[in-house]
């Protein structure tokens, strides 16, 4: 009978491991954004909503915009990403959502009014979003939020839009109403209209009523910090020194 080999764990195996872990490509971090409102995608050109909807695009060179509301709305999102410098971007009212199709995409925009995603349609959603892409889901004041809040649960997001609407109108999100985080720098006004609230993830914009209204889960904050790196890498080293003390006695 053969015998089973077994895996003798050391501290330098230890160490190996999680340096693997903390070198992985923060690209590959999953990013699920969920607005209560559209309106933002229709100023995306204007004041600071451009650097917003710049931020978010993290580098990427690929959008895809996909059954907005209105066609001014997504074709408004679509003009401004083909405006960025090595930016490509496609505006599609509706269209199945496969692998295929989300392929080569690294920013996927829907407001999802051709009703909610099939099966097949959030298994190729999943597919992408483990594998590093960006969802941004825009919901709007006078669609129902059941079809969104169905795909984020599905995608394991803690986020969900809810009511009842606030702010009508446009209005200018300014000061404490914009939260500090890298997706928002350089962002001192972002426009908005009537909107739904956004509960869980990481809150970026609130209405009057100091409701979060923007999120988003993953991204910037699955990245270790550069204190954390270094005090863990400290650790490990004197792991290795540990094991390495005791070897010697």
């Amino acid at each position: 009978m053969k015998k089973l080999s077994v895996f003798r764990v050391t501290p330098l195996s230890i160490v190996l491991c999680l340096f693997g872990m903390l070198c992985v490509n923060p690209s590959a971090f999953a990013l699920i954004i969920a607005s209560g409102d559209n309106t933002p995608a229709f100023y995306a050109a204007y004041n600071d909503n451009n650097v917003f909807f710049e931020n978010i695009l993290q580098g990427g060179t690929n959008v895809l915009v996909h059954e907005a509301a209105t066609s001014s709305i997504g074709n408004n999102l679509n003009t401004y990403y083909n405006s960025l410098t090595s930016v490509s971007s496609s505006y599609l009212g509706s269209a199945e959502v496969t692998n295929s199709f989300l392929s080569g995409t690294d920013l996927f925009v829907t407001g999802m009014y051709g009703g909610e995603f099939t099966a097949s349609e959030l298994i190729a959603l999943d597919s992408f979003v483990d594998s590093g892409g960006t969802v941004f889901f825009m919901g709007d004041y006078n669609y129902s939020p059941v079809g969104i809040n169905n795909a984020l649960a599905y995608l394991g997001s803690s986020m969900m839009l809810y009511g009842p609407i606030s702010d009508t109108g446009n209005n200018n999100a300014t000061g404490s109403s914009i939260a500090s985080d890298p997706f928002t720098t350089g962002v001192s006004s972002f426009t908005y209209g009537a909107t739904n609230g956004v509960s869980g993830g990481t809150s970026l914009f609130f209405d009057r009523a100091d409701r979060p209204f923007l999120a988003y889960d993953g991204g910037p904050s699955a990245v270790p910090e550069p204190s954390t790196m270094f005090l863990l890498g400290t650790g490990l080293v004197g792991l290795v020194g540990i094991g390495r003390k005791k070897r010697q006695k």
